[in-house]
């Protein structure tokens, strides 16, 4: 079986690459004359940046009048014709050209893809530098827990690098157990912030003595070594209290009102349960993917691609169960590295996705503290999904009290912000379930209703 490589997308160990995120490992046969077609809609960037620019011949135009310097198109109706164009040759492509073909066919633009990644090769580096700016990536509120610092103040003085590892790791831990204990939240519900930062850093001590080989590169272990050895009793700890629960083993979300047949599966989902007639409601506000330390390139964007669709039909479903929410959160796991992932509906038919925060957790004590920052990002990460599930439980509320259905129908809504919202959701793409698999056919409502 022969293939020709095509520059910027296709890859030569693509063979190697598709066995990490897929179970099968053949692909299908393209012929040299499709091949030749796709190569054919490449050109080259005529500034003579080191960006690859994609020819297009517009199908249809989106709404949602995004524009940059040197595009007669709208940034929304590039990405999902390039999409249109390529989807029938989805398996000819490597990780990247898959990501251009599944994130365009999504109406979703990722921007935290840094050149030649991803769809970040569809633009040239002055567009790519207009859409920073156009959407810059959210901050959290991070100043609000400035006090936990000062309260944690006492364990800057810990570490002596006169002293041996085994010495410093008990003399962190001592202190580490006095404000554990001074901070329990079991006793005192005010101290539970504080009390989450202490078993956050209590639990990196543990895996620094217990379980170093997270942390070696040369031992393989799987995205489960980390989601036992260390995120899910982190992740567990975080939501005490909250009025949410963790599901965590590749399960589905709960997306039937839009996306019927959706096949991807959630690593982690975070739930929001109500009892409705007896049974249990489960409403998905966030969601989280795993990988092991330094998964590729390949899985990498694979799992970046995947958070996105999932983030995507949690928007669509609250906006079209009534619900003005347009703009999830979730992480991204890779080992004990955690990015932080956004997604907002923009504008109609663009979905546009940032990573705004990027945290590490490495096995040297001589700075333990630095660890705070990203403890503070997963409170943070935790209020974001609070505050949506408060906002979905006052929408079904204010329904309640005035004996209607918390599903508006469009004929039953004044002209909103919660209609345009409706307006602007477009269908979702499956990727394939394997290289066997034909891609699915366009979603119909990809450009939106003209």
């Amino acid at each position: 079986m022969e293939f020709l490589l095509i520059s910027s997308i296709m890859s030569s160990n693509k063979e190697n690459i598709e066995e990490e995120i897929n179970s099968s490992i053949s692909f299908e046969k393209e012929t040299r004359d499709r091949v030749a077609k796709l190569k054919e809609s490449l050109i080259e960037d005529p500034h003579g940046s080191t960006t690859t620019v994609f020819a297009t011949t517009v199908l249809q135009k989106e709404q949602d009048d995004i524009f940059l310097d040197g595009c007669s198109e709208s940034v929304s109706t590039l990405i999902k014709d390039k999409a249109v164009t390529l989807r029938q040759s989805y398996h000819s492509f490597d990780f990247n050209g898959k990501a251009i073909i599944t994130l365009g066919l999504n109406s979703i633009l990722d921007l935290s893809f840094k050149y030649p990644a991803a769809q970040a090769k569809l633009f040239k580096r002055n567009q790519r530098k207009q859409l920073d700016a156009l959407f810059p990536s959210k901050t959290y509120p991070v100043d609000s827990y400035d006090y936990i610092k000062e309260l944690l103040a006492s364990l800057n003085g810990c570490y002596n690098k006169n002293k041996s590892k085994e010495a410093n790791w008990t003399t962190i831990y001592k202190e580490l157990k006095r404000l554990d204990n001074i901070y329990d939240h079991e006793r005192d519900i005010s101290h539970n912030d504080t009390g989450f930062c202490v078993h956050f850093l209590l639990h990196i001590m543990s895996i620094i003595k217990h379980q170093p080989h997270l942390f070696l590169e040369e031992v393989d272990t799987s995205e489960w070594d980390y989601i036992v050895g260390f995120w899910g009793v982190v992740s567990g700890r975080l939501f005490h209290g909250s009025g949410l629960h963790l599901k965590w083993g590749d399960t589905h979300l709960t997306v039937y009102d839009t996306v019927s047949d959706l096949i991807l599966k959630v690593d982690l989902r975070i739930l929001h349960d109500r009892i409705r007639q007896g049974q249990n409601v489960e409403t998905d506000i966030g969601a989280m993917e795993a990988a092991e330390e330094q998964p590729g390139d390949a899985k990498y964007t694979f799992d970046r691609c995947k958070v996105l669709l999932e983030s995507k039909a949690m928007i669509d479903r609250f906006l079209l169960d009534g619900c003005l929410v347009d703009s999830v959160d979730s992480l991204q796991i890779c080992g004990l590295e955690a990015h932080f992932v956004n997604l907002t509906l923009e504008a109609p038919g663009a979905y546009i996705g940032t990573q705004f925060y990027t945290g590490c957790i490495g096995n040297s004590m001589s700075n333990i503290v630095r660890h705070l920052d990203l403890a503070i990002h997963l409170l943070c990460f935790r209020d974001q999904c609070i505050s949506v599930m408060n906002q979905c439980e006052n929408h079904l509320s204010e329904a309640r009290s005035r004996k209607v259905s918390a599903k508006r129908s469009y004929s039953q809504l004044p002209r909103d912000d919660l209609v345009v919202k409706q307006e602007s959701v477009r269908g979702s793409w499956n990727p394939p379930r394997s290289s066997k698999s034909p891609p699915p056919p366009t979603p119909e409502n990809l450009f939106g209703k003209h």
